[in-house]
This record gives structure tokens, sequence and C-alpha cells, in this order.
């Protein structure tokens, strides 16, 4: 059963690549593809490793997702039987393919999904991230893996509005969740997340270093607001019966539940949204 690994990049260190590609060469799975994904910015080092190095002539500047739409294109067409995300700045545990396709064998569900570990900038662990786990409606996409019958959804990272790119793990975890997918999770850490947010260091008392990002991303409020209004403008359209591609009342709920303002069981308020709200 041949896995794809997807990883788009844009312009991260060299450093940053090399550590991202050296976990899954380390998988203790065997039967993975790792397909990187250049957005505008191709680095010709990588033509030198063992990936599929995808450069894109243009950069998208959309948060990976049109190199993620690509990625996933390329691997359905090479009949791989499920496919999983790793950004460019970020690492997997050595058994993070293999934990999750254990997963999904048991289960038989499509949607599979594990647990994440901030590491902070200089690649040191800090705390494991209270907003991932089962019951929450949010997915990092390093934490997600997509079986074969959820396929048919996966060119809407390329296709989602344009505004939802912000927040476009969200989109498509409302979007599985929309389709009626089966989702499993396991509360085992197989994934290493460099956090360059400041809300995630005060999460855990500390000083943010050097190098965060100091301010919110303004397309995040942006694109909430534009989903929840879309939902009045679907029930109108529909009463005239033409057709939209306005989101799902379903899928707003779901986006309203992740909104940039929960705050996780036992968590005070936060002074700026969490990092899943501030996803690439």
């Amino acid at each position: 059963m041949t896995v794809a690994i997807i990883t788009p990049y844009y312009q991260e260190p060299l450093e940053y690549l090399a550590q991202c590609h050296d976990s899954v060469r380390g998988q203790t799975y065997p039967d993975c593809v790792h397909l990187m994904i250049a957005d505008g910015y191709p680095r010709p080092e990588i033509n030198h490793w063992n990936v599929q190095h995808i450069q894109l002539p243009q950069a998208h500047r959309n948060y990976g997702d049109t190199p993620r739409a690509i990625g996933c294109l390329s691997a359905i067409a090479q009949q791989v039987e499920a496919i999983v995300f790793l950004d460019a700045d970020n690492w997997y545990y050595p058994h993070h393919v293999e934990t999750l396709l254990n997963l999904h064998r048991e289960t038989q569900a499509p949607i599979c999904t594990s647990q994440r570990m901030f590491y902070r900038l200089d690649g040191t662990p800090m705390g494991l991230c209270p907003y991932t786990g089962q019951e929450s409606p949010f997915i990092d996409t390093n934490c997600l893996f997509v079986g074969r019958e959820a396929f048919k959804v996966l060119h809407m990272w390329g296709e989602m509005p344009p505004i939802m790119h912000a927040v476009g793990d969200r989109y498509m975890a409302a979007l599985f969740q929309h389709r009626q997918f089966q989702r499993a999770h396991t509360p085992e850490v197989t994934v290493a997340y460099r956090t360059a947010f400041r809300g995630d260091y005060h999460l855990f008392g500390e000083v943010p270093p050097v190098g965060v990002k100091t301010k919110e991303d303004p397309n995040i409020p942006k694109a909430v607001a534009w989903w929840k209004q879309q939902q009045g403008k679907r029930l109108a359209m529909v009463r005239l019966r033409q057709p939209s591609r306005i989101p799902h009342p379903s899928e707003l709920a779901s986006l309203e539940q992740a909104s940039p303002d929960r705050v996780p069981p036992g968590k005070a308020q936060r002074t700026e949204p969490p990092v899943e709200a501030q996803v690439k």
C-alpha cells in the first residue's frame, strides 16, 4: 500500500526542508513516496533528493493550498492508496505513517488523524497541542491521513473560495464532515509542529523568541466573517432554485466551532487566535 506524502514549500530555509525530508526517509513504514511542490521558488538542491520535485513557475501565495492540490492530483494519478501532508517547516516522528495506516486498517475510516507536539523555532519541544483531538472539529493538515474513499474531494485544496485559503485546513475538515466521511483519531503524538506564533509561547508561559510572527494574519477574521455571511445567502439561493457553490450550513457550524476565539476546556482566554487559526 503506497502512501504519498505531500509537502508544499515556498521560501523556507534549506535546513528546514532537509529536516522535513529526512523525517520522511526515516519512516518505519517503507512504502512512501515524497512529493515536494515548489510554489514559485524551487530549490535546485532538492533535485538530488529522493523525492518527486514538482516546480511551479508561478508563486500562488495561498498558504500552500494550490501546491497541495497539484500534489494530490499527481499522487492519485500514480495510483497511491493514501495521502498524508507535511508542511516544509515541520517534521514527522518515525512512526507517523505506520500509526495512521494501522488506524485506517483497523477502523476503515477514510479520514484518520493524530496528535501534534509544539516545537520552538530552534527545534526543541515545548508542549502538547491542546487544539487537536477526537472531539475537535479542527484537523491540522500535518496530522491528516486521507484514504481512497475521500480522494474525490482533495481537488478542493485548489478550488475553495480564494478568501478561505487562510483557514484552508478548517474548510477541508468541514468538507470531510459534510460529506459524512468517517473519522478516526489516535492520541498518539506523531507530528512535530514548529510554531512561529507568539500565542503558542504565551500558552506555555514562555517569552516568544526573536523570529515569531508579531501580528495576526488579517486574512483569518476576513475568512471567518465571509463564511458566516454565506449561510443566509445560500438559503436565499436555494429558494430561487439557483445553483450555488457556497458552503453548506453544516460546514458553517464546523467553522464556528473552531473559530479563532474558541478556548479549549480548562484554558484561559487568549489575547490572540490559537495557532490553528493561523494555518498556512
